[in-house]
């Protein structure tokens, strides 16, 4: 039986496209106060991942600018 790991990756908007779609999602709707986009990645896995495997997958995982936490 597989296991989906779920992993965050890198923000997919830089600050500046977040500020640019912040208006338009307040048109719709005003309680909006801000927005955070980020990659997440799904991997299926048939065994589970030993420390050095998931140190591998992290750092193949690990690009662009961290996700605000």
């Amino acid at each position: 039986m597989s296991t989906i790991l779920k992993l965050r990756g890198a923000s997919a908007l830089s600050d500046f496209r977040l500020a640019k779609f912040l208006p338009q999602v307040k048109a719709v709707h005003a309680g909006v106060q801000g927005l955070a986009a980020e990659f997440v990645h799904f991997v299926e896995i048939d065994t589970p991942l030993g420390n050095s495997e998931r140190a591998v997958l992290e750092r193949l995982l690990s690009y662009g600018a961290p996700p605000s936490r």
